[in-house]
């Protein structure tokens, strides 16, 4: 009731002779829910544009540990186009975050072993916009990954980093690492 009075209050002032409205309260459903429940926990989303700066919006991108889509395989990772969830080649075993970096790529974290089965992508890929598989960066993280940042430096002017975060000490890098392009 607060939210048609609201509606009929701008409408009146605004001239309308006429005032009807309906609003919608409360959490909704992401689409149809038989055809697009998730069937896995999401360990986490954000919004990614999967054509960069073309006409495509950019559209929501979730990880967990869901392998279904409503009937569909999804593979832990899937990308909402509005009607269904798309997913992005074979998947991934489990993801646990998603940063999408200043350039456009989206990066994935968690703790598989390789992503749509693309050699050196363990526990971290990367996906660049109009691409259609995974891509490494570097060798991957040695340990679970559970989470993932885009960094600029202190002040925010440096050059980006993807800083990750997880379960790991080997090699000198202990629970938080930063991949600058070349090395971790």
């Amino acid at each position: 009731m607060k939210c048609t009075a609201q509606i009929a209050a701008v409408l009146v002032a605004a001239g309308s002779s006429i005032a009807l409205g309906q609003c919608v309260s409360g959490w909704q459903a992401v689409g149809d829910p038989a055809a697009s429940a998730l069937g896995g926990i999401v360990q986490a989303m954000t919004t990614w544009d999967p054509d960069g700066p073309g006409e495509q919006p950019a559209q929501i991108v979730a990880t967990g540990s869901f392998a279904t889509a409503g009937s569909d395989a999804i593979g832990r990772i899937g990308m909402w186009n509005g009607t269904q969830w798309l997913p992005f080649g074979a998947g991934i075993s489990d993801g646990r975050g998603l940063v999408v970096r200043d350039n456009g790529d989206l990066v994935v974290v968690g703790t598989f072993a390789s992503a749509d089965g693309v050699p050196g992508t363990s526990r971290v890929a990367s996906w660049t916009p109009g691409a259609s598989t995974f891509a490494p960066l570097g060798t991957g993280v040695p340990g679970a990954l559970l989470s993932v940042a885009s960094y600029h430096g202190a002040g925010g002017t440096g050059a980006e980093q993807v800083v990750v975060g997880g379960q790991f000490s080997s090699g000198g890098l202990s629970r938080v690492a930063s991949w600058d392009g070349a090395a971790w």
